[in-house]
């Protein structure tokens, strides 16, 4: 039994470390695309939920992020900043592959850049 542990604990100390990105910009950009649809009237299938996965991890990003890494001023929509997102996406389909929660932040961050301060 000690031998079979001994063997699991190396195994797993050899294996690759395990990512703890839940979605990619691929599947937030489907996302994107069912909210454009719904937008226009053409929803299918399941458009409506996910166009509020799109949505609501939009949005959880902003509400976390808001002021750290991006300024975006006020009055700022949740329109605007899903269209802004999902520009990006559509923009960059090269590296839509990535973790989607950084492509949402890159989208942000640059669409409303922060001012420096002046000394």
């Amino acid at each position: 039994m000690n031998k079979i542990l001994i063997g699991l604990l190396a195994l797993s100390a050899l294996s690759p470390p395990a990512m703890a990105n839940f979605y990619t910009g691929n599947q937030l950009y489907e996302w994107g695309n069912a909210l454009e649809r719904s937008r226009d009237n053409r929803q299918r299938g399941n458009d409506n939920a996910d166009a509020n996965m799109f949505y609501g991890y939009v949005a959880g990003i902003y509400d976390a992020t808001n002021g750290a890494i991006f300024c975006p001023r006020a009055g700022t929509s949740i329109a605007q900043i899903s269209d802004v997102v999902l520009k990006y996406l559509k923009d960059n389909p090269e590296i839509r592959n990535q973790n989607a929660s950084d492509l949402v932040m890159d989208a942000f961050e640059l669409s409303f850049p922060c001012q420096k301060k002046s000394k």
